[in-house]
């Protein structure tokens, strides 16, 4: 099995919801098919697509990124959309 990307969306505020999505090939694959055309979260206060390596069948319990929209920020300074991809060229 060669490596996966699932991704999990935890949804905060209305419904405290979860989904997961996937497989994906790479990040780069999930983020064009997931979260890319998004510029706003589920309904509710927060919603996180968190990305997870899974290798050698196996859950590696290895977050290698997230978008993050919040919303419902009390500051408008803050951006709505975040993504922190660190271990990503």
């Amino acid at each position: 099995m060669t490596d996966q990307i699932f991704i999990t969306v935890t949804q905060r505020g209305y419904t405290d919801s979860t989904e997961l999505f996937g497989p994906f090939t790479s990040i780069k694959e999930g983020k064009r098919l997931v979260t890319d055309d998004l510029d706003r979260g589920l309904d509710g206060d927060e919603t996180r697509y968190t990305f997870i390596l899974v290798t050698n069948d196996k859950v590696t319990n290895h977050e290698v990124g997230y978008v993050l929209f919040r919303d419902e920020c009390e500051v408008r300074t803050q951006d709505i959309k975040e993504e922190h991809f660190p271990e990503n060229p």
